[in-house]
């Protein structure tokens, strides 16, 4: 059990357990326990604030669902060397100059996942949050669709 303490009065917080997932084998680990059945550490998510992380073979972090917001820099590079530039259509400004965009905001339930993201130079990305735009798949690129359009 933990204490947080606030306010000059100590509170009981929900455990917080971390599970790193091999995302080849789906291999599970509980930082600070080891290895255990990725079923096993799943159980107890109505018990605990779960944060997972998907690791790919290299070893870098590809899937941090909710528990992140910002995309690592090695999220970033596997959005960018997949997008190549901003997605918006006709842009043709660069990675560097570009921001990584949530398809569906945290906020709403988005996750910080490479297949969550998407590259946007800071003007489109303005431009889509401003006027209530989305962007969605369309086979190996983004297209922009208003935000009840039925495929968001």
């Amino acid at each position: 059990m933990v204490l947080v303490r606030g306010e000059g009065v100590a509170s009981v917080a929900k455990p917080v357990m971390v599970v790193v997932i091999d995302a080849a084998t789906l291999d599970a680990e509980v930082v600070g326990e080891g290895p255990v059945p990725l079923g096993d550490a799943l159980a107890v998510v109505d018990r605990s604030e779960l944060y997972a992380a998907v690791r790919s073979a290299s070893g870098g972090i590809l899937k941090f669902g909710r528990s992140r917001r910002l995309a690592t820099p090695l999220q970033r590079l596997a959005v960018i060397v997949r997008d190549r530039q901003c997605v918006f259509d006709g842009c043709d400004c660069r990675p560097e100059r570009c921001e990584v965009h949530h398809i569906v905001e945290v906020e709403h339930g988005g996750l910080t996942d490479v297949d969550e993201l998407a590259l946007l130079c800071k003007p489109h990305h303005h431009h889509l949050h401003l006027h209530g735009l989305k962007l969605v798949r369309d086979g190996p690129k983004w297209i922009v669709v208003a935000a009840d359009d039925p495929r968001c």
